[in-house]
Formats: C-alpha cells, structure tokens, sequence
C-alpha cells in the first residue's frame, strides 16, 4: 500500500493502535507516521491495557484508538471500553473481517467505523482524515455537548 506523504494542518496526532499482525501493524503504522502522527503500538490486548493505564498514569494524551477486534488473547472490545472511558470524544476505528457480521452490528451501534481486512488504503486514509478533521484532545473541552 503506496500512502501519499505530506502534513496535514491537523497532524502530530498521538494514535493508539493495536493490531497482533506484524504486517498488518507495520503497514497501518507506517500509513499513519507518514501522515505525521505519533504511533503508540501495542501487540496484544494485555499490552494495550498497560499502555493505556501508563498513560493515564503519567497523564498522557491519546487522540485516537485503532484496533483489531480479534486478537490472541482478547477481543477489542474491553480496550475500547477503558478508551472511551478516559478519551470520550477521542475516534475510535475498529479492523475486522468483512465477514464479521456480528462485529459489525456491535460497531455500528456504537458509532465505531469498521475497517475491513484485509485493509484498504482508501478506507485507513478516510479514517486518517476523520482523526485529522477533528480537534486535537486538548481542545475537546471547548466543543459543546
């Protein structure tokens, strides 16, 4: 997947992503460092969870959650959960299997796009520019309910 270079004005987003295929990882991480953000990568559920307790701890920012629903020891859905609840109007994209119809009811409902694997660089940069698009975590106080 070729993903065009360049800045956006809204770039130097800090994303989390969690994906436990390395390629996979590597290709979205890649898309979305070149695009100018910060990748915070986590392999695993248990991994992201520490990630995520870390960064609350220190009092660190994430402005955007992507992640795989299946991955070996976990789904997605609890790390989605702990996000939102500390990164309320922070985006949140979820990968799955097209075939994944389920997952998809469940995403739909929450308001979560599903990025369908195996990824298409059309649909990453759309979700990229919808995290670009919107404020950066720390202006979201100033964006009335």
């Amino acid at each position: 997947m070729a993903v065009k270079r360049g800045r956006t004005k809204s770039a130097d987003r800090k994303i989390m992503l969690v994906e436990g295929n390395r390629a996979i990882g590597g290709i979205v991480s890649d898309a979305l460092t070149l695009r100018g953000h910060k990748v915070v990568w986590a392999e695993s559920a248990e991994e992201a969870s520490q990630l995520l307790h870390d960064a609350i701890y220190i009092q660190q920012n994430f402005d955007a959650l992507l992640a795989d629903y299946h991955l070996a020891d976990s789904s997605a859905l609890r790390i989605i959960r702990d996000f939102r609840s500390e990164f309320k109007k922070a985006p949140v994209g979820l990968m799955a299997h097209q075939n994944d119809i389920a997952t998809a009811i469940w995403a739909n409902s929450k308001g979560i796009p599903i990025l369908e694997k195996p990824i298409r660089e059309r649909e990453l940069l759309q979700w990229i520019t919808n995290v670009e698009t919107r404020p950066a975590w720390g202006d979201l106080e100033t964006i009335p309910a």
